[in-house]
């Protein structure tokens, strides 16, 4: 283009129910993407596949000696955006570890049948995450062998929930002020690359 040219970004959303298009335009003299009488802009960023380099910085913050941990990364970039039709999955793994933790009058319960009960709950929500992580294996493993290999199994992602939620580590209240850092020591989705 012209030199003189302005840059832009365009993005257009087709409905292909209604074949309906609309377009969206971010340039130096139009930005009309924030209409509140619009969602769709809004649906769009929330199911984007776009990335960007401070999404990626985060699979990279440790050294190359230490095992992958995306507990943080999925904590923060992908629980909020999945839904089960009520709540987001976030707000369903800080609800379910958190409530009702079955206690005696000293103190947590050493034995009982609410204790059982409870880590069923976390057994549970255990496998919820687990499965949700085959599931993304499974499709990232499929992307890169046709995409990148020519379908040749050449690489091969792994995704493993290894630290879990556990009676011992929930009583210790995961999600107060100021224990994020003591959560992602606690919680550990850990990524592998098997070539």
């Amino acid at each position: 283009m012209d030199e003189n040219e302005d840059s832009f970004i365009k993005l257009t959303s087709i409905d292909t129910e209604t074949n309906k298009e609309e377009t969206y335009t971010i340039s130096h003299d139009t930005i009309n993407t924030n209409k509140d009488a619009d969602p769709i802009i809004q649906e769009l960023n929330l199911a984007s596949d776009f990335i960007n380099y401070k999404l990626l910085h985060n699979f990279y913050k440790v050294s190359h000696r230490e095992v992958v941990n995306l507990w943080p990364v999925f904590e923060r970039d992908i629980f909020p955006f999945l839904s089960d039709g009520t709540k987001n999955w976030l707000e369903d793994i800080i609800k379910k570890p958190t409530l009702d933790i079955p206690k005696t009058q000293k103190g947590y319960a050493v034995s009982s049948g609410r204790r059982t009960r409870y880590e069923e709950e976390l057994t549970a929500l255990n496998k919820k995450i687990q499965d949700l992580l085959t599931e993304v294996q499974t499709n990232a493993n499929a992307f890169i062998k046709d995409e990148f290999f020519k379908g040749e199994d050449v690489i091969r992602v792994s995704l493993t929930f290894k630290d879990k939620f556990k009676f011992d580590n929930v009583r210790h209240n995961l999600w107060g002020k100021d224990r994020d850092g003591h959560r992602h020591d606690q919680l550990k989705i850990n990524l592998s690359v098997e070539i």
